[in-house]
């Protein structure tokens, strides 16, 4: 709860309150769970009680419209996006299901592009820090909006998307993915598909919407970039991304591996090519 109690404190806007209530809830009912297996699921209407204790009644006001919704399944109420965001974590981390080792994406449609940026060595990656959320660690990546044609970055700020109209056959063929994950890596960082070398492409699962999958190219760049990413080494990365999400000495806080919440996908995939 502390990056929540940050947001909230500092009187951030909505969208960054939402984006860690969404965060908040993932951490906990997935990656705390998995590793805390007997610890109860906290839907929505429970996890804003338990914050209202630690942030304060600011997120009270945010209780009475997921608690009508539950009591009137049947009547139309209109969600605020704090609760629309609420609810929807809930139903990524039970997708993603805490008590399995890794989620069954076998079906799972691809909703997003990421690639990962390796140094020549490829003994380290490029990072950037609040592009997506604030306080956490993010790859480069890009949303697929299939149903409307269309795709937009996860990493810049609403009403500044980049779009790549299309339908939906052609924006998940590899050569229109790739094509995706490229654009937005020029977009970012300066560097042009060409001087990119492709090593590798995997499949990991989105944080961002329930029962989809992350298409990830892992490819070597040039010593040569714009933007505000930063090279970090991928064994410190993993370490960073290791471990419990909360520590109790001498009060509890939570840890590093909170900062890196957008990157936790990809942690096996990490862990892969750095002992390749």
């Amino acid at each position: 709860m502390r990056v929540l109690n940050s947001c909230l404190a500092a009187n951030s806007s909505r969208l960054c309150v939402v984006s860690q209530i969404h965060t908040a809830i993932i951490l906990y009912n997935y990656y705390h769970r998995k590793m805390s297996p007997q610890l109860a699921f906290a839907d929505a209407k429970r996890f804003f009680v338990c914050a209202s204790l630690s942030a304060g009644e600011d997120l009270l006001a945010y209780l009475s419209m997921v608690h009508e919704r539950e009591n009137n399944p049947g009547k139309h109420v209109r969600l605020s996006v704090t609760d629309r965001a609420a609810i929807q974590a809930c139903e990524i981390a039970e997708e993603l299901d805490a008590s399995k080792d890794s989620p069954d994406m076998a079906m799972w449609p691809i909703s997003k592009v990421a690639v990962l940026l390796l140094d020549p060595t490829r003994k380290k990656c490029l990072i950037e820090y609040s592009a997506n959320t604030k306080g956490i660690w993010s790859i480069i990546e890009k949303e697929i909006d299939a149903a409307a044609g269309n795709s937009h970055s996860t990493n810049q700020p609403a009403g500044q998307e980049s779009t790549g109209k299309g339908n939906m056959g052609a924006l998940n063929t590899p050569y229109m993915l790739r094509q995706q994950g490229y654009s937005e890596v020029e977009r970012r960082t300066g560097m042009k598909g060409s001087n990119l070398c492709l090593l590798d492409e995997t499949l990991a699962y989105s944080l961002s919407k329930e029962r989809t999958t992350t298409k990830l190219f892992i490819v070597e760049y040039e010593q040569t970039m714009e933007g505000n990413l930063v090279e970090m080494c991928l064994e410190e990365l993993i370490s960073s991304m290791s471990g419990p999400l909360f520590a109790n000495d001498p009060f509890p806080k939570t840890t590093s591996v909170v900062e890196y919440y957008h990157i936790l996908p990809y942690k096996e995939i990490l862990f892969e090519l750095l002992h390749r």
